[in-house]
């Protein structure tokens, strides 16, 4: 590849996700804490089979606090 880095990953990160088995004892309560956490600023998707990814959109935090 030819191609310098900066090409490719020239932007910065928007989001974070983070997996959630929810079929453990806690985690749903867990994922829901978290969710209101971050407010606005994250949204859960359901995966199916009590799993679940909460999306962060990152610098949301800041903007709220701003």
């Amino acid at each position: 590849m030819d191609a310098p880095q900066q090409e490719f990953y020239s932007k910065s990160e928007t989001e974070v996700w983070i997996a959630f088995d929810c079929r453990g004892r806690g985690a749903k309560d867990r994922l829901l804490r978290e969710r209101r956490a971050w407010g606005a600023c994250a949204t859960v998707e359901n995966l199916g089979y009590g799993r679940a990814v909460l999306v962060v959109r990152t610098g949301g935090a800041l903007e709220l606090a701003g």
